[in-house]
């Protein structure tokens, strides 16, 4: 898909755009104008019928946590979810010479997100938004990095407080 003129065109860069949700994700390239999906994964959340979901946690001698068809692994599930991700975003990186990674997730998995990504990612990292953009459309994560980096350039521009800074400057630029 063609990128609008109004947002960021990627002319110099390979950029890619991970959004994740709770248990799947999107993966997007943009580069020279152009941003195209390149690849998503879903992992299915396990449905058991009566006992066979039972788990028990053990570790030096003690049983550290247990629970059955009605508790879901919700953290071996984010464990695998953090896998598959951590996989699919090297091969992407490998695959498309990234130099500039965007991240989108929700905001209790944005951490650990970071933490499985880091190796990978480690020079290629802009930017990251906290949210669940899983579905969103690629211009509204175009018009998210846009205004952000707006927002970053007016930070950027120091505004003298004191009128004496005013005069000085208002001299400089007038030689």
């Amino acid at each position: 898909m063609k990128i609008p003129k109004t947002f960021p065109q990627f002319t110099q860069i390979t950029a890619l755009f991970v959004t994740t949700g709770k248990q799947g994700a999107v993966f997007y390239v943009a580069t020279n104008g152009f941003i195209d999906s390149v690849g998503s994964f879903d992992i299915p959340v396990p449905h058991y019928s009566d006992h066979e979901g039972k788990f028990a946690r053990r570790g030096r001698g003690l049983s550290l946590s247990s629970g059955g068809v009605y508790e879901p692994d919700k953290a071996g599930h984010i464990k695998e979810f953090l896998r598959a991700l951590a996989t699919h975003v090297k091969q992407l990186v490998g695959k498309y010479a990234v130099t500039a990674t965007y991240l989108y997730a929700p905001q209790y998995l944005m951490k650990q997100v970071k933490e499985a990504l880091h190796d990978t990612i480690e020079k290629s990292y802009v930017m990251s938004f906290q949210g669940n953009y899983h579905e969103a459309h690629p211009t509204v994560l175009l018009e998210m990095v846009a205004k952000r980096k707006e927002r970053r350039a007016d930070r950027r521009l120091v505004v003298p407080t004191k009128g004496e800074a005013v005069k000085l400057l208002s001299r400089k630029n007038n030689k």
